[in-house]
Parts: C-alpha cells; structure tokens; sequence
C-alpha cells in the first residue's frame, strides 16, 4: 500500500481472509456489425463459486482466437454477472481463454 499509494484491503480481504477462489463459467456470442468493422464477441462471464464465497474482484486477458492470430483484451470481473465485449475485424474462428497465461487463482468448471 505504501510503494502503490492504493488502498489494497479488498485485495487482502478476499484472497487472504475469505474462503474460497473464483470459479468461472462463460458464454459467448458473436454479435456481426457492432461495433467492430466485424463485430464483436460478447462474453458472459459468471462467477459460479458457492454462494457463500465472497464476489472476486479479478482483472486478466482474455485470448481470442482469429485464425493463424491471436488477440488479447485485458477484462475486469467484479461482479457475479459480467459482460465483456471485444470488437473484432471478423468472426473468432478458435475458441476463447480467459486468463490465458494463469495468472489468476481459479477453480475450473
């Protein structure tokens, strides 16, 4: 807290003193003409742990497949609902990743 000069006891609350970790599941739409050249991917990300873990608050990449590419957004998931969406130069043609490169602490679902 002191180098950052942010208040971090959300931070410390719900990784160190709460129960549990976040727990993801995910929907996707691919949504033509908005608001991209191509459109955009929307992405319904639920936190789905048990109710009685706490909401995590979790920013992360999302890897979006678009053939031989690849993009990477970064996302923040706050709540137990969120809705993401990614402008595209054309239809994803590969799946998607949340935190591609593990950096968050999650159960897999």
């Amino acid at each position: 807290e002191d180098v950052s000069g942010q208040d971090l006891e959300w931070f410390f609350q719900q990784w160190i003193y709460e129960p549990g970790f976040p727990t993801f599941e995910v929907d996707s739409e691919w949504i033509p003409n908005s608001p991209g050249p191509g459109g955009s991917l929307e992405l319904t990300i639920r936190q789905v742990q048990p109710d009685h873990w706490p909401t995590f608050r979790v920013q992360m990449d999302v890897e979006v497949g678009t053939g031989s590419n690849a993009r990477r957004q970064a996302i923040k998931v706050f709540e137990r609902e969120t809705k993401v969406r990614i402008g595209m130069t054309g239809e994803p043609t590969t799946s998607f990743t949340l935190d591609p490169d593990g950096w968050v602490l999650k159960g897999a679902n």
